[in-house]
């Protein structure tokens, strides 16, 4: 998956995670609506064009990333092979800046993020003092359902082996 070899990227460039939560639903939601802020503003030698290359393999829009793994490493050899110059590749009709790959640099870590890119808190369920214990009543009637089905199909099952096994008397 792209993606996830975006948010390894991103944290090998940054030393940080590109969203930490409290929660796998928080974070789950901070993964599909929020950007992560530019690895540039948390190391400063990170390139503009690698930064253009992490945020895009990042996307929210599986269409806006690389198609391929193969295609995202092709690109990262030609920046290592050429890191002075920029370069383009074209993906779809549509040029992309190619970033230069800075291997072995040191990373800070404790650098927060400017208050413009930190997530928005989720907002809070209120309370129900009605009901403590939420219950799921589709899930029971359904289950119920699934009881009455098979039960009915017993008295079916017996029909049929013993219309083939009649009783000897």
């Amino acid at each position: 998956d792209v993606y996830s070899l975006g948010v390894v990227m991103y944290e090998m460039l940054t030393g940080r995670l590109p969203f930490v939560a409290d929660s796998s639903e928080e974070l789950a939601r901070l993964h599909q609506q929020s950007n992560p802020v530019p690895p540039h503003l948390i190391n400063a030698e990170v390139s503009p064009e690698l930064d253009h290359i992490v945020l895009k393999v990042m996307a929210k829009e599986p269409a806006m990333r690389y198609r391929t793994a193969d295609q995202l490493g092709r690109i990262l050899e030609n920046y290592q092979a050429h890191p002075q110059a920029k370069h383009t590749a074209t993906t779809n009709g549509s040029e992309t800046a190619l970033p230069e790959t800075r291997v072995n640099q040191a990373v800070p870590v404790n650098n927060p993020p400017p208050a413009a890119y930190r997530p928005s808190p989720l907002p809070q369920k209120p309370a129900s003092s009605s009901n403590p214990i939420e219950i799921d009543w589709v899930l029971i009637i359904l289950g119920l359902l699934t009881v009455i089905a098979v039960g009915g199909l017993i008295p079916f099952w017996l029909w049929v082996f013993f219309s083939f096994n009649p009783l000897i008397p």
